[in-house]
């Protein structure tokens, strides 16, 4: 079987989240899409983080946060409501607010 290449550095957050939300449809695509999403925010997603809870879990438990977080991303993808934004600035800073608030509340399950 080929392998099926996508390029989706162009698209735009939003899209992602919708192509990693048609995951049974298109894994091949949803995949791809996640790779493109984690590449774009898994800086911002580990410094956040680490600046948070690496005190309570240290530099192994905020990667693992930081993995949970984007799983738990790709499997809610389509529930994400895109904020109404003015610019693209908006948009990202919308969205990394959702994953920020996804890390804290599985950090918190985790503290339970």
């Amino acid at each position: 079987m080929a392998s099926t290449s996508f390029d989706l550095t162009d698209e735009t957050d939003g899209d992602l989240l919708l192509f990693m939300s048609w995951n049974a449809d298109d894994p091949d695509a949803a995949s791809a899409a996640l790779g493109e999403f984690y590449r774009r925010h898994m800086k911002y997603l580990y410094d956040r983080c680490a600046r948070a809870y690496a005190d309570d879990i240290g530099d192994a438990g905020v990667e693992d946060l930081v993995q949970e977080t984007f799983w738990r991303a790709f499997e809610k993808a389509s529930t994400y409501v895109p904020q109404r934004a003015n610019n693209a600035d908006h948009a990202r800073h919308a969205l990394r607010a959702w994953l920020g608030q996804i890390a804290h509340r599985l950090f918190l399950d985790a503290r339970r």
